[in-house]
């Protein structure tokens, strides 16, 4: 069988577990982070002074390369010590309950382990016994859901060093499923698949139920915008921002233009695509381009807005007058991060939260001083 080749339906839902009923029964799963910081060597700061109270539900974490989100989840998967701060994940604090979370956990890391030698259903068998499901029966009902779920049922007996980056993936999103946990962290889990399949994956998401805390973290802002209920973004490792999706969008309303052929002086290019042989580009600029029409916000807009400093009352493109009126909410004057993700033509570049989840928290979305 081309195991690189097959594809089958990612399903939802299935039956429960009972080894996780005890983590979030009355109110769900949630997450409280107080002055989260982590310091590699001396001068490495991939986190800095992190406060988040959230939970239970969806969270996209959303940021550039390098900005602190893998650090994060390595953190609330026990396998990282914060520098300091305060970490509690429902009823434990870390590092000192990190044991009692690890029988609540579902982690795919970034860059996933294997043996290739083994098959797929020996893959999830080997990881199901360390999981705790000594039950051999109920050990193969729970592999094949979760095979089923992913769409990899037709492939079990194939060696996992055969699989294409996709099914690897997707493999590696069954184990951290095995045992139904009500703790379920997803470092970029739709890298590498095709975009049939990451639809899919957010049905499956969709799926996991309102009482668990799912935190995945993405610089693909389609994956935000689709599966989850809040986003948080995170740059040069602080939280700049947190709340829905739609309200990330808003962060660039009165921004967003659409012009044809070469960018503005000043503008940020947020995407281009051709129409007839002309570029057609999207970009952020405080005031109307020559020859360019409006366009509604998206939540990429928004994000590449909050990052280049263009949100509202913010004066990130240098040569905007000092009348320059704010779209709308945002507040907050911090430098630019040092990476990005979009181009400025001829210019530069662009603390503590609670999202919808966490208690006393504002309903729309908010930026978080440094």
């Amino acid at each position: 069988m081309d195991a690189t080749r097959h594809k089958a339906p990612w399903r939802r839902g299935g039956p429960a577990a009972t080894a996780t009923a005890s983590a979030g029964e009355e109110t769900g799963m949630r997450l409280h982070l107080t002055g989260v910081s982590k310091v590699y060597g001396r001068r490495k700061v991939a986190l800095d002074g992190v406060n988040l109270s959230w939970g239970p539900g969806v969270l996209g974490l959303l940021g550039p390369n390098g900005a602190g989100k893998s650090t994060l989840l390595g953190i609330l998967a026990t396998l990282v010590e914060p520098s300091q701060g305060q970490v509690r994940i429902g009823p434990w604090t870390l590092p000192r309950d990190q044991h009692a979370v690890r029988q609540h956990l579902g982690y795919l890391p970034q860059e996933g382990g294997w043996f290739p030698q083994l098959t797929v259903y020996e893959t999830l068998d080997f990881a199901a016994i360390f999981k705790g499901i000594a039950d051999s029966a109920a050990r193969r009902r729970e592999i094949e859901h979760r095979l089923e779920q992913v769409g990899l049922l037709d492939v079990r007996h194939v060696r996992a060093g055969r699989l294409s980056g996709g099914m690897r993936r997707r493999l590696g999103i069954a184990m951290a499923l095995l045992g139904d946990p009500s703790l379920i962290l997803l470092d970029e889990p739709t890298a590498g698949l095709d975009p049939e399949e990451r639809v899919r994956f957010r049905q499956l998401l969709g799926g996991l139920g309102p009482e668990r805390l799912v935190i995945f973290s993405t610089h693909v802002v389609e994956d935000i915008a689709a599966t989850c209920e809040e986003v948080a973004v995170i740059a040069g490792g602080r939280l700049r921002w947190l709340g829905p999706p739609q309200d990330l969008a808003a962060c660039a309303a009165g921004l967003v233009w659409e012009v044809e052929g070469s960018a503005p002086q000043g503008a940020v290019v947020v995407s281009s695509r051709r129409e007839g042989g002309t570029a057609l580009l999207r970009v952020l600029a405080w005031h109307e381009p020559p020859g360019a029409r409006p366009a509604e916000p998206r939540v990429e807009d928004g994000y590449v807005a909050l990052l280049r400093g263009l949100a509202a009352g913010r004066r990130g493109v240098p040569g905007d007058p000092a009348g320059a009126p704010p779209p709308q909410r945002v507040t907050g004057s911090e430098a630019p991060d040092a990476e990005e993700p979009a181009r400025t033509a001829g210019g530069d570049s662009a603390g503590g939260a609670t999202g919808s989840r966490g208690a006393g928290s504002p309903s729309g979305g908010k930026e978080v001083r440094p």
